[in-house]
């Protein structure tokens, strides 16, 4: 068993994720080398630790195991025994293990219950079925008996193979990029009665269910482990799955560091010259030198821990980031943070409601900055409406009073009106019930459609850079920002939204942008998206791809699946098209009609495809210890200026947020 122990050593390592359940039989873990070899590979192959997973754990030793996976592989195995599906036994039927069944069942529960990810195969994908509550062929050649499904030889199954019809909008044919394939089989069992809501993606020619789906549990009757180079894809897949489970606790927690941090103290020291005049008295000045103590307070979000040179110092209270990272929070059920953030808010909303950042004890921030900006009592607003309506009415009121102040955008670099705070404050108006200040809003933001070009423009014309000089951003006018308004908003349809044609239109502009400036964009593997930055001519920390533009990009195609399918049909314009068109490629369909009816399954199932390519590419990104920086190096993929940002943790689990809710809406 010395194999046995070296598996579990490694899946208790730290910061070693992800780490999938694997289920073995009594006999399987008691033997001196590992048994299921080909399933550690396969998972192996995909930076998997195996957690061994067998009935002579100290029941203890199961739960605490099972608290600890990412994912759970139920391999195969022996029959399944009849009693757990309400039916007498076959003649036919085989050798069973009800004792070993009922200790997958209590895995597979508690992998539910934990919302994992599970990879079911051939017995596994029977099991899933009964533990769901369906039932079983107990022999296929006597109950079936029209395509041979196993052969025996010496008492042992051989490889046999046959044909599979994939569903057309299946996950797996979308995976493996094919309507037809040839599968090899081992069993004589098989799936008689589904189980309600699953999916039945895959059938051989006599009706025998070969895969389903529902949610995170893909279940195949074959063997994808003894042909990698056929099927490896699926194993990529419930790869990646495992590493968004793995990466949402790591983001939780380390964003959760950041907030209401009120056991830290953080000494700060700024040479005198960078204060703002204005705001010197009461400071304590030393030798040119400024030193202040902060101690954060209950409902404060620094944008990200406190770091030394050369990391840029965002152990501040960001109006902007707080609001995000809380609205994202509210949404995961931390409701005392929320309640502490809206207590904190009350605050400093009696200081200048244009200030967009404080320290983290609610003192005024000193430095020379750009100030003001305006999208943080808008974000900040939409984040409060559920939880202190007076709160939010403060910031409304604000907004509402005069639309046409201009601050600094939200890259604190040129002020002027901008597309993205404008669009923050129509959505936060709208939300608010103050609709004719909307209007005016969307008014001007129909001012920044350029025809010609096919995208939103970010400003027009020249404004006032942070250092006082009057010039024109470069990049003419294309930015990240409009993709990230369409998510903040919080609108479900209409202009700014996610299904807006000028966004989607925009939206593939800048990944063809972001694919030609990037080198690391070049190297990425054929199931990997694009990285996404700023805008062109960045120059920020070397101007690189940002984690949470890249993630808006990821949660822009989840949430317009999940809005698509709610829709009776799927109108493509000129503006649409080719956003809609990659998707359809992605999973594998032809050219897109005009009203998508047709392609409609495969369309939003490669939509979701298409935001879990740009989850890999965070992946490939991604330190094992889960830290998300600001950015990631333009050539190596190294994290780049500010390390464990809140926004960057915020954007990821928002997305995977919208990734849960649109595979819901597509049953799987």
């Amino acid at each position: 068993m010395a194999w046995l122990a070296l598996l579990a050593a490694a899946a208790l390592a730290e910061a070693a994720p992800p780490r999938i359940g694997l289920l073995y039989t009594e006999e399987q873990a008691l033997a001196a080398e590992d048994k299921l070899p080909y399933y550690s590979k396969a998972l192996k192959a995909h930076g998997a630790e195996i957690v061994p997973l067998f009935q002579a754990l100290a029941s203890s030793e199961t739960e605490a195991r099972l608290d600890s996976l990412d994912g759970l592989l139920v391999p195969g195995g022996d029959d399944v025994s009849p009693d757990l599906y309400g039916e007498e036994p076959h003649p036919k039927l085989e050798t069973v293990d009800k004792g070993f069944d009922l200790y997958e069942f209590a895995a597979v529960k508690r992998s539910l219950e934990r919302k994992l990810p599970i990879l079911g195969i051939c017995k596994g994908h029977q099991l899933l079925n009964v533990y769901a509550g369906g039932s079983l062929y107990q022999d296929l050649p006597s109950q079936v008996g029209k395509i041979v499904h196993r052969v025996r030889e010496d008492g042992k199954s051989k490889p046999c193979y046959h044909e599979v019809d994939l569903k057309k909008g299946s996950l797996l044919r979308a995976l493996l990029g094919k309507d037809r394939i040839r599968v090899n089989s081992y069993h004589h069992q098989a799936v008689k009665r589904p189980a309600e809501g699953f999916t039945v993606a895959a059938a051989a020619d006599d009706g025998v269910v070969e895969a389903m789906e529902k949610g995170s549990i893909l279940a195949v009757q074959f063997h994808p482990e003894k042909e990698r180079e056929a099927f490896d894809r699926i194993f990529a897949h419930f790869g990646l799955e495992t590493w968004i489970a793995a990466q949402r606790k790591l983001s939780l927690e380390r964003l959760l560091r950041n907030v209401s941090s009120t056991g830290t103290v953080v000494e700060k020291e700024f040479d005198e010259v960078h204060a703002d005049p204005a705001r010197k008295a009461g400071l304590k000045i030393e030798g040119g030198k400024i030193r202040a103590s902060i101690t954060p307070k209950p409902g404060s979000v620094v944008a990200a821990p406190a770091g030394k040179p050369p990391e840029p110092d965002y152990f501040f209270h960001w109006v902007r980031d707080s609001a995000l990272v809380m609205s994202e929070l509210a949404a995961l059920g931390h409701d005392q943070q929320v309640k502490d953030f809206a207590a904190f808010s009350r605050s400093l909303q009696a200081s200048d409601l244009g200030e967009p950042r404080f320290n983290a004890d609610g003192s005024r921030d000193f430095l020379r900055w750009s100030r003001p900006q305006y999208d943080g009592p808008a974000l900040r607003a939409l984040a409060l409406l559920r939880v202190d309506p007076e709160a939010a009415k403060t910031d409304l009121d604000f907004i509402a009073s005069d639309t046409e102040r201009e601050g600094f955008d939200l890259w604190e670099e040129y002020r002027g009106h901008d597309y993205y705070t404008r669009a923050v404050q129509a959505a936060a108006l709208r939300a608010g019930g103050r609709v004719e200040a909307s209007r005016r809003l969307y008014a001007e933001l129909d001012k920044l459609w350029l025809e010609d070009k096919g995208y939103y423009a970010f400003a027009l014309g020249p404004r006032t850079y942070w250092d006082g000089t009057v010039k024109e951003k470069p990049g003419e006018g294309l930015d990240v920002a409009v993709l990230l308004a369409a998510l903040h908003g919080g609108l479900t349809e209409g202009r700014t939204s996610p299904l807006d044609e000028r966004v989607l239109s925009t939206a593939v502009k800048l990944e063809d942008l972001f694919e030609s400036l990037y080198p690391f964009n070049k190297k990425r593997a054929e199931d990997e998206g694009v990285a996404m930055g700023r805008y062109n001519g960045d120059t920020y920390f070397g101007g690189n791809p940002w984690v949470f533009a890249t993630m808006a990009y990821a949660e822009l195609h989840y949430r317009a699946a999940e809005l698509l399918s709610k829709k009776e049909s799927i109108p493509v314009t000129p503006l649409n098209r080719e956003f809609l068109s990659r998707a359809l490629r992605r999973a594998g369909g032809g050219a897109l009609r005009d009203e998508a009816l047709a392609e409609r399954e495969s369309l939003l199932r490669g939509l979701v495809l298409r935001g879990d390519d740009l989850l890999r590419t965070l992946k490939r990104a991604t330190p094992p210890s889960g830290e998300l920086a600001e950015q990631f190096d333009k050539e190596t993929g190294a994290p780049a200026s500010g390390r464990d940002l809140s926004w960057s943790h915020s954007s990821f689990l928002s997305a995977t947020d919208a990734r849960a809710r649109a595979l819901v809406r597509l049953g799987t």
